[in-house]
């Protein structure tokens, strides 16, 4: 899991880019996915309930939209780290979908924090 991990870019500008295999969300989505939206929230958002825009995110990627149409959805909540929360789900999102794409199973395997900066 480890040497899928590191395929995975860091830049936005690239990451952006990487194909999504959408078909396999589902089998993902709610232990794999949303455990890094839900931190992500509670770390910008603290003690306030972030379940309304977890669930905004979670319709976002179900409807398969970009990674910069969710920047822009979040940027009037979160103005300077929309970006980097959009980039943390994204590299667990094309992690997911590239090992279920090549028949891993990443069991409870999470791309690493070192990407996710909270500053």
């Amino acid at each position: 899991m480890q040497a899928l991990e590191a395929r995975i870019p860091h830049s936005p500008e690239v990451l952006f880019k990487e194909q999504v295999h959408w078909d396999g969300l589902p089998l993902f989505l709610e232990n794999k996915i949303k455990p890094v939206i839900e931190k992500m929230m509670a770390l910008y958002l603290g003690d306030v309930a972030g379940d309304a825009l977890c669930n905004t995110i979670v319709g976002h990627l179900k409807a398969r939209h970009l990674a910069t149409t969710l920047i822009h959805t979040l940027r009037p909540i979160f103005p300077t780290k929309a970006h980097h929360i959009v980039v943390a789900i994204w590299r667990q999102l094309v992690f997911e979908t590239e090992a279920h794409n090549r028949g891993y199973d990443s069991g409870s395997y999470m791309v690493s924090e070192e990407s996710r900066d909270p500053e």
